[in-house]
């Protein structure tokens, strides 16, 4: 599903960069598992995937105010995060897996010499480990984490440091993401993006807000983007969603 362009790009797409949790990868039930894991220490209910899974995509800080109701301003904050992150260390390959379409989607990427890369706010320290056992790392070409930039998504830093990287300009690039601090960043970056509606949204109508170039409902939707942007430069402009 296509939404209104920001802009005209009239050179065929030559890298695509995607967000981690949520756009290449299904982590939720890990991270609900290292909640849960936290909750039932201090003698709370478990809470389902279905009550975790839309807040994945916000962050730390957002699952812990989910799952103990403070935020960042809390006194106990900084050791709840602390060991939220050390239990889901410790359980982020047990069901973790990518979406269906995602390796095929790589896999036509890289036959056609379309260079792909992670721009993720996820520490590094949970980023490798997770891309290792998923052996993703094997293809990929950049990889972007906090610790790598100043300013992380929404800022345009993690992306136009990733192109830099591969040698590649925001008019040959996309960037795709399911969360609206990833559509603000390709912005920023001036770049195409793709709304992965498919991820951890609050509610279906949510991406329309965010106003990116495409709104794809499968990974398979993204690849048949990516296929259309970078084999005719005439389709880099998207129909106007009526």
């Amino acid at each position: 599903m296509e939404n209104s362009a920001q802009s005209c790009h009239q050179t065929p797409i030559k890298a695509v960069l995607f967000d981690l949790d949520g756009t290449l990868v299904d982590t939720a039930p890990d991270l609900t598992l290292a909640l849960n894991t936290l909750r039932i220490k201090k003698h709370l209910e478990p809470l389902s995937l279905a009550e975790v899974r839309p807040r994945v995509s916000d962050g730390a800080e957002a699952m812990i105010k989910l799952g103990f109701g403070i935020d960042s301003n809390d006194d106990d904050y900084p050791n709840l995060r602390e060991k939220l992150l050390s239990a889901y260390q410790s359980c982020l390959l047990e069901q973790s897996e990518l979406f269906d379409g995602v390796s095929l989607m790589l896999e036509w990427c890289q036959h056609r010499d379309i260079q792909w890369g992670i721009v993720t706010n996820k520490p590094k320290s949970l980023t490798l480990p997770l891309l290792e056992g998923l052996d993703l790392m094997r293809n990929c070409e950049v990889l972007i984490c906090p610790e790598d930039v100043v300013n992380r998504k929404p800022a345009a830093e993690p992306i136009l440091k990733a192109l830099h990287r591969l040698n590649k300009k925001p008019h040959q690039a996309l960037y795709v993401g399911d969360h609206v601090r990833d559509i603000k960043s390709a912005k920023a970056a001036e770049t195409l993006s793709i709304a992965a509606t498919y991820g951890y949204l609050h509610h279906p109508e949510e991406a329309k807000e965010w106003r990116a170039d495409y709104n794809a409902n499968t990974p398979n939707e993204v690849l048949s983007i990516i296929q259309r942007l970078s084999n005719n430069p005439k389709m880099n402009e998207p129909s106007p969603t009526p």
